[in-house]
């Protein structure tokens, strides 16, 4: 049956266990929005989050359901199996209608088990506490060469909700100038800049979700980096739909200017859902899930 919590795998890598499905009921309503009211002289009160979509905030998500095995023998082991996972956390799947599955994290807890009526089964009341207020639904790995700049890709979100947890990687090649600005960015919505210097063989790694940059593998936060065209509180947002994000590295003469084969660079090769790059140019790598509410 569809639009059900259906299994929960613990980051322990204990393994995916399924969720009882018989007699189930499960309560998994959108995450209550942060509402951010602030008091103002004299009464009344002013809206905070002003024109933005306020975030989801911690939610319990309940599952109703009845355990149950062929014997009496079996029925101790599979209800200690459940109880064994109360308090880890791990990825919490849910099934759709259209049998795709969306998940998020969240921490596993029993709340009760009580003897059936029934023979070889146990009612049993299951919570899951997420901090996460966004399932993830299909997961892309965008790759493109920087062959000019500034340059723009465009960058789908097939979800219903924002993404702004994105993971941006800037890979230099050997053949590369030295680069000493990043400028991420989306016409009227945000503009992130990174600057620093990038030569031959660095990673530059922007986790936009966690707020961090890493230049191979060590934090380089740069001072300052939004400028007064960054208007939301994200590095990097893409809405439902398409996104056209533009990136600039300066100076422009720090992209290489032939491949390998010796031909000049210009032609940007199709964006592709993958995890592979050419190595003979500057390439960009977008990482992130589709957010569905």
């Amino acid at each position: 049956m569809a639009y059900r919590l259906s299994s929960f795998e613990p980051e322990d890598g204990s393994g995916i266990l399924t969720l009882p499905a018989y007699n189930q009921t499960d309560d998994i309503s959108p995450a209550p929005p942060q509402f951010r009211w602030v008091k103002l002289p004299g009464g009344g009160v002013h809206d905070a989050w002003g024109s933005e979509e306020a975030p989801g905030s911690k939610q319990v998500l309940k599952k109703k359901c009845t355990l149950h095995t062929d014997t009496k023998p079996g029925l101790q082991p599979a209800l200690d199996s459940l109880k064994s996972l109360s308090g880890k956390r791990g990825k919490l799947y849910m099934l759709m209608f259209d049998n795709t599955t969306r998940w998020r994290w969240a921490r596993f807890a029993m709340q009760g088990s009580w003897p059936s009526l029934k023979p070889y089964q146990v009612d049993v009341d299951l919570a899951f506490e997420s901090g996460d207020p966004l399932w993830r639904g299909a997961f892309h790995s965008q790759s493109v060469d920087l062959v000019t700049s500034p340059q723009t890709i465009i960058l789908n979100n097939g979800g219903n909700a924002a993404v702004t947890n994105e993971v941006v990687t800037l890979t230099i090649p050997a053949t590369a100038g030295q680069i000493t600005a990043f400028i991420l960015s989306m016409a009227g919505v945000s503009e992130f800049t990174w600057n620093g210097s990038l030569t031959g063989g660095d990673e530059l790694v922007i986790d936009c979700g966690a707020w961090s940059v890493r230049k191979n593998g060590v934090g380089a936060w740069s001072s300052n980096p939004f400028s007064n065209n960054h208007k939301i509180e994200a590095i990097l947002r893409l809405a439902p739909g398409d996104n056209g994000v533009q990136f600039t590295v300066s100076p422009s003469a720090g992209l290489p200017t032939d491949v390998v084969s010796g031909m000049a660079t210009g032609v940007l090769g199709a964006a592709t859902y993958t995890d592979g790059f050419s190595v003979d140019k500057v390439n960009i790598q977008f990482d992130y899930y589709d957010l569905w509410k």
